[in-house]
């Protein structure tokens, strides 16, 4: 606000300039025509320019000051939106990745999964490759949302965190689509089915389908996804209040 002050005083420079020459020229012909006493016309002339400069320069002052306001509005505005819109791509994708995990313990593991792999449970390939699909779709556009995050303005102070999250969803997602690659040409006819042993990661220290359709608690998933998502929303959310 005070550079914009500063170069509004310095466009209403010149008018001023213009004005006090305007009332001098107007006094001169004052004193020539009429001959009035000097020293009350002097008093005069220094009241009627200070009226006038002070009528100027608060009347852009407060031109100023409600041009700020309005800009801060503004600006206020398109940053709830944006965040408005940060929280519904989160969200959908969010729903979207929680959807395909229950499709996925649904319909493409046989027997039901509760945490413990052995090798009666059998991945069926039709269901699995059709969810992982979705779930491959649902990692574009989180990197895409990841990409649109790094042009935000400094003045979305809540950024880094977003960022953050955003960055460990779409690394878990990653990670799980590469093994995704590594093991969809390896299922094997008549049955075209394949042991959840093979899906196995040791250490848990990769996204992974077991990881990814077991248990939450203690899961890679919660601390990678599921907690990333809360603390970017819960950001958002605190900066909208």
């Amino acid at each position: 606000m005070t550079k914009r002050f500063s170069s509004t005083i310095l466009r209403l420079l010149p008018l001023l300039i213009a004005t006090a020459l305007v009332i001098v020229v107007l006094m001169y012909w004052v004193v020539q025509r009429y001959q009035p006493d000097r020293k009350m016309l002097g008093l005069e002339l220094v009241k009627t320019l200070m009226q006038v400069t002070t009528v100027l320069v608060l009347g852009q002052v407060v031109s100023v000051i409600v041009k700020e306001h309005e800009a801060q509005k503004e600006r206020i505005a398109a940053l709830t939106t944006l965040r408005l819109d940060l929280l519904t791509q989160l969200s959908r994708v969010y729903v979207g990745i929680k959807r395909y995990r229950r499709l996925l313990r649904a319909h493409a593991v046989t027997p039901a999964f509760d945490g413990v792999v052995d090798a009666n449970i059998r991945v069926r390939q039709q269901p699995y490759d059709e969810n992982m699909r979705a779930i491959n779709e649902t990692e574009l556009e989180l990197e895409a949302l990841w990409h649109q995050l790094q042009a935000l303005p400094a003045s979305v102070t809540e950024r880094e965190t977003v960022n953050d999250g955003v960055e460990s969803m779409k690394d878990y997602l990653r990670e799980l689509l590469e093994q995704y690659e590594d093991t969809i040409p390896n299922f094997s006819l008549p049955a075209d089915t394949m042991a959840l042993q093979a899906f196995v990661v040791p250490g848990n220290q990769k996204g992974n389908l077991p990881d990814y359709i077991g248990p939450t608690k203690d899961s890679l998933f919660r601390q990678a996804f599921i907690q990333a998502f809360r603390s970017s929303t819960q950001a958002i959310r605190t900066q909208m209040l």
